[in-house]
């Protein structure tokens, strides 16, 4: 009895195993912002995040402990020779040992020349918004044990040589600085994150002479040439040792190479974004070894350039690029060389992380994009006039305006309700209001009602058109004119009355140029503008939440131009719509419960697993195994049921449930359950009386049933606090 027990339970677990590890992951985070960005009081326990760094950097816990000096920021200023306390320059510098620098408030620092900074100095950034440029920027020079953190360091120029104060005061001469936002000298265990980088004179990062065990991971390289240099040149023979881990980090736009290239040394690059490139992505020379794990490469559309890589063919030694789980779209494509082994990271305990699939890169790297952490709002100080908004349903080129004036501005904005449930805009009478606010402090408001005209070219009957919107799941899409604004800093979104919950909001301004009478002859009208992604999740506002409004950052920018407004208006971000009525249908009911599928059967396993061991030892072995038997019963109902949820349409089943699927395939119809069905219970009857083949008594019958009623304990559970069994890709 006990070994068919064994048996029966062996079985049912080799069927649970089959459930793809892509679906168990934890979230959809990284592993780096799952350590600290979950923790709601990061800011009194900042030196939390010594131990969230992972590759070859390992963790960074040399940098924190009671020995450390706590040095806050308080004077952009700088003085390269005598360094003024309270500045930046005199944290990193003239303070010896470990320190840990923030900053009291938003600043923007401009170097005299570059900063060097010493051992066991790790910058943090977090909460305010630090703008670095200048003079060659920072320089991490024969140093150990230093983080880079949450900085904006932009449009740094090269410096002749000169003198500066360097690491533990002491006055040192600097040869030429070529221009770069960072600069690794002879450094080891570096980690350098969430940074956003761009327009300097030479490239963004040069990790170069001996330097080793980098991580550089969720930064935004964007608009340079040269983007991050790996090895200092072709005879530096040192930089074989080289270990350097990319991750998480996002290319683009306007990135030409360098993205990383590689000298002699090694480089595991995982889990970046990379939009678009002009000349190549990943390159290298003098036989390095790259890896390059679950990248998401996105060719350029219009240029030729299509493969990721680039070699130097003058060297005849064999490359090792390899790459695994790389996701190619437009045309890109890999050309894989050298030996696979040969590209193996060998991260020990400390430096090891799990690489995500691919396919969720975009979430992955969410953070990377994103405004840092700030303390305070955006701050509107005018506000400019719109023209009333309409419901956008279709965009053919004669729905642009023709007679758009230079100062004016086209917008079309897309709001994502979520799909979870009670999410709808509770409220029939209430509406959201939309406060746009650009960087010079202008902003344009605009209320949307609930109940709104649909913008439709039928003649039909006005109440006909009217459309309820913000309902559970759905994607509204609004147009109107206004006064052109500048770069869009943040939007505000806020509920009148009742509550809704926000998913996701996209937003693009086309601005029209028109040509002068005198410039008329020929010339057509040049239309731009800036199609603006706002990241969101499932953001809880009015009644019933601690938020009447919320306050969202661009976490992506991309710039439009061209002559075909049309053109620019296809380019804005598509979000898959659901179009819901308020009421809950039954294929909406099997939807929601197509979602839960691995919630659902991972709590009836659970449940089953518990009952048949309280029976086991309070009951005896025989109604222990018609529990067990009665929860297969139910196990295999489930299954049943989720058989129709996968018969309904493609189109009806929500994009998150599409990678929880495959899973149930192979039951393809209720015969072979109910052959399994059948064979559980020959086996229940078989067992639970010898040899001899008999009717189970009724305290067995009853445990039978009991068992198959955890299926419905399970359903209950499942619904009211479902599992956070897997990643919900974002669209």
């Amino acid at each position: 009895m006990a070994v068919s027990m064994h048996i029966v339970v062996a079985l049912f677990i080799t069927i649970l195993s089959f459930i793809p590890k892509a679906c168990l992951a934890a979230n959809k985070m990284n592993a780096i912002d799952q350590c600290w960005r979950l923790n709601p009081n990061w800011r009194r326990s900042r030196q939390q995040l010594a131990t969230c760094s992972v590759g070859f950097a390992g963790k960074m816990t040399n940098n924190v402990g009671k020995d450390v000096t706590l040095y806050k920021v308080t004077d952009p200023s700088d003085d390269p020779v005598n360094p003024k306390q309270g500045t930046l320059r005199y944290g990193a510098t003239m303070i010896k040992g470990k320190v840990w620098i923030t900053f009291k408030r938003n600043m923007n620092i401009k170097l005299e020349k570059p900063l060097l900074i010493s051992s066991y100095t790790a910058i943090d950034g977090r909460g305010v918004d630090v703008s670095i440029e200048g003079v060659g920027c920072l320089v991490v020079y024969k140093a150990t044990d230093v983080i880079i953190h949450s900085l904006k360091i932009h449009h740094c120029k090269s410096q002749g040589p000169s003198s500066v104060m360097g690491p533990d005061g002491k006055l040192m001469t600097l040869g030429q600085m070529d221009g770069d936002a960072i600069r690794l000298v002879t450094a080891t265990k570096v980690w350098i994150d969430h940074n956003t980088l761009y327009s300097c004179q030479d490239g963004l990062l040069d990790v170069t002479r001996g330097s080793t065990f980098v991580t550089v991971s969720n930064n935004w390289f964007r608009d340079q040439d040269k983007v991050m240099l790996l090895g200092h040149d072709d005879g530096f023979l040192r930089d074989k040792d080289m270990k350097v881990t990319v991750a998480f980090n996002h290319f683009g736009p306007n990135c030409n190479q360098r993205m990383p290239r590689v000298r002699h040394g090694y480089a595991h690059v995982a889990n970046n974004l990379y939009q678009g490139w002009e000349q190549y992505a990943i390159g290298g020379s003098m036989n390095p070894s790259i890896k390059s794990e679950s990248n998401y490469f996105i060719a350029p559309v219009e240029s030729g350039k299509k493969e990721v890589t680039w070699r130097n063919n003058a060297q005849s030694k064999p490359w090792n690029f390899y790459s695994v789980g790389d996701l190619f779209t437009n045309g890109a494509s890999f050309v894989q060389t050298g030996r696979r082994g040969m590209a193996k990271p060998n991260y020990n305990k400390e430096q090891s992380f799990n690489v995500g699939d691919a396919k969720f890169v975009r979430s992955l790297t969410a953070s990377s994009v994103m405004y840092p952490l700030r303390k305070g709002y955006a701050k509107p100080s005018r506000l400019l006039s719109a023209t009333e908004l309409k419901v956008c349903t279709e965009t053919p080129q004669e729905k642009f305006p023709t007679s758009i004036r230079k100062s004016q501005s086209l917008f079309k904005v897309k709001l994502r309700t979520s799909n979870v449930y009670g999410s709808s805009l509770s409220d029939p009478n209430a509406g959201i209001l939309l406060c746009l606010i650009d960087t010079n402090g202008d902003s344009i408001l605009h209320r949307i009602p609930v109940i709104l005209e649909s913008n439709s070219a039928d003649s039909m009957d006005m109440f006909e058109r009217d459309t309820l919107h913000f309902q559970r799941g759905s994607v509204d899409e609004f147009t109107f004119e206004g006064q052109s604004i500048g770069r869009i800093e943040s939007l505000w979104v806020s509920v009148e009355s009742g509550q809704w919950r926000l998913d996701g909001v996209s937003l693009t301004v086309i601005n029209a140029s028109r040509p002068s009478l005198e410039e008329n002859d020929g010339q057509e009208i040049q239309y731009s503008g800036f199609q603006y992604e706002f990241e969101t999740d499932d953001v809880l506002l009015g009644e019933g939440s601690d938020m009447a409004m919320v306050e969202l950052r661009p976490c992506l920018v991309s710039e439009l131009s061209g002559i075909d407004p049309s053109t620019l208006w296809s380019k804005s971000p598509s979000l898959s719509t659901l179009q819901l009525d308020g009421r809950i249908s039954n294929e909406e009911s099997m939807k929601e419960y197509a979602n839960l599928k691995l919630s659902l059967l991972s709590y009836d396993a659970m449940l089953i697993f518990v009952g048949t061991t309280i029976a086991n030892f309070s009951a005896g072995e025989n109604t222990a195994f018609a529990f067990f038997i009665g929860g297969i019963g139910g196990f295999l109902y489930l299954l049943l049921l989720q058989r129709s949820v996968d018969g309904l349409p493609a189109s009806s089943i929500p994009s998150n449930a599409s990678g929880i699927n495959s899973l149930f395939q192979g039951i393809k119809s209720p015969i072979l359950s109910l052959a399994l069905a059948v064979g559980f219970a020959f086996l229940a009857v078989k067992y639970s009386s010898g040899d001899n083949l008999s009717v189970l008594t009724p305290k067995d019958l009853l445990a039978g049933m009991l068992g198959f009623l955890v299926c419905k304990v399970a359903v209950v559970l499942a619904a009211f606090k479902p599992m956070k069994l897997g990643f919900e890709e974002k669209e």
